[in-house]
């Protein structure tokens, strides 16, 4: 099976790496480190001390995007043991004798989405679920194949929480889910953007995120080289690729033809005919075309896009 965003992928070293896009680059999938194996059981790093342990002693899995003009972990296909994959994952935990607490909430939230018209096949389990790495505090991360599928997928998500089959976050939840992200938006700003996305909801107090692996992704052929930082104030003309990763904007801008989000704070951040302020880093391709991209480290800090005037 292909390598696909999403996916883990665990060295013999006992490395496992998070997928960020479909493609591969100079015969490496590009990834970062999310968990290390620890004795029997896997640890979950941040990530400084995933850049620090791959420095110090894995040096070979970090790697510069000549394409992106980034720093990345890359893992060569035969450096790959293991190739966990979300579709095969959730079967099995659909099909065990002996689900636990967390499984059964899964479980119970792919029943909701078939009913609501997808397909078992259309959906995925990523994070902690994917791997065996889960405790019963731990979030549930559901994939989603198909654009066509996510809007399935927030639709019915948003008839579950007003039909109160699934609860919406609460504010303490927000608060410590935009305290984790480090997002450069006020709070009130933070919460207003994700309550419009219907793509979290709780299940018995369990956060559950979905998340899009489109069947088309971005067109990623180009190279780019970093200009500088800069601010843009521009109206949504396009936002078909609003949820995917990384997630694309087209804008109406003298200079600026798009925005690109790397970070997954601002998927589904704004919609068509809304004007939108955003900070970030200026690439140029070398067409010549520019885009201002959100997310060129981590956990980008100072760099954010944000609604100014809504169509809602």
């Amino acid at each position: 099976m292909p390598i696909r965003s999403r996916d883990f992928l665990e060295t013999s070293e006992g490395l496992v790496f998070a997928v960020l896009v479909d493609e591969t680059e100079e015969g490496r999938s590009l990834c970062f480190l999310r968990y290390i194996r620890n004795g029997d059981g896997l640890r979950k790093v941040e990530t400084k001390e995933a850049n620090g342990l791959l420095a110090a002693r894995f040096p070979h899995y970090l790697f510069h995007s000549k394409r992106r003009d980034a720093s990345l972990h890359g893992v060569p296909e035969d450096r790959v043991s293991v190739h966990h994959q979300p579709s095969n994952r959730l079967t099995e935990i659909i099909n065990k004798k002996t689900p636990d607490l967390l499984e059964n909430k899964l479980a119970f939230v792919c029943k909701l989405l078939t009913e609501g018209g997808l397909l078992i096949s259309d959906l995925g389990v990523t994070g902690s679920l994917l791997i065996g790495a889960q405790n019963p505090r731990s979030d549930i991360d559901v994939v989603i194949y198909g654009r066509n599928q996510f809007i399935v997928l927030r639709r019915t998500l948003e008839r579950a929480i007003h039909q109160g089959t699934l609860d919406p976050l609460t504010k303490a939840q927000w608060k410590d889910s935009y305290e984790r992200r480090g997002c450069s938006l006020s709070l009130n700003e933070y919460i207003w953007h994700e309550k419009r996305k219907y793509n979290k909801a709780l299940i018995s107090g369990t956060k559950i995120d979905f998340g899009l692996v489109s069947e088309a992704g971005y067109d990623t052929e180009q190279s780019y080289r970093k200009t500088g930082f800069q601010q843009v104030t521009a109206e949504v003309t396009d936002d078909q690729h609003a949820f995917d990763h990384p997630s694309i904007y087209r804008i109406r801008h003298h200079e600026i033809e798009e925005i690109c989000c790397f970070t997954p704070t601002f998927t589904g951040q704004a919609r068509v005919g809304e004007t939108v302020l955003a900070e970030g880093i200026v690439e140029e391709s070398v067409s010549g075309t520019r885009r201002l991209v959100i997310g060129s480290s981590r956990e980008a800090p100072g760099e954010y896009i944000k609604v100014l005037r809504s169509t809602a």
